[in-house]
């Protein structure tokens, strides 16, 4: 555990230094953010699949220039759809492997961006 909190420290520092716009930090066993995490506004790809989230944590609302969100695998059930309307530049979201309710499921789907999904029934995707 102290190994990765060591990791997601150095890359959040690196990335706040560089201003890289792609971060991966996928696999870190997190269940919240570290609040470096809300000065990395410039971010247009997050990875923060196979980890622990329960919600998407807020800040990921207010990265307006975000275009791809990597949620997979994590524990989450129910994501605020009206919010994700408000961010103007997101095209794809993955949340494959999430205990999605089917009524969100459905709400995410009519999203006019790229929604990866599980399939939870005939005619869903």
């Amino acid at each position: 555990m102290a190994a990765e909190a060591a990791l997601v420290a150095n890359r959040l520092q690196e990335a706040k230094e560089s201003n890289i716009i792609e971060l991966d930090l996928s696999d870190n066993n997190l269940s919240e953010f570290p609040e470096e995490m809300s000065e990395l506004t410039f971010l247009q790809t997050l990875d923060i699949s196979r980890n622990q989230f329960t919600c998407l944590p807020d800040i990921v609302y207010q990265y307006s220039n975000l275009k791809r969100l990597k949620i997979d695998h994590n524990h989450i059930a129910d994501i605020d759809v009206e919010r994700l309307l408000q961010m103007p530049s997101l095209q794809e979201f993955d949340l494959r492997g999430n205990p999605l309710t089917p009524e969100v499921a459905c709400r995410l789907q009519e999203l006019k961006i790229k929604v990866l999904l599980d399939r939870f029934g005939e005619g869903d995707t």
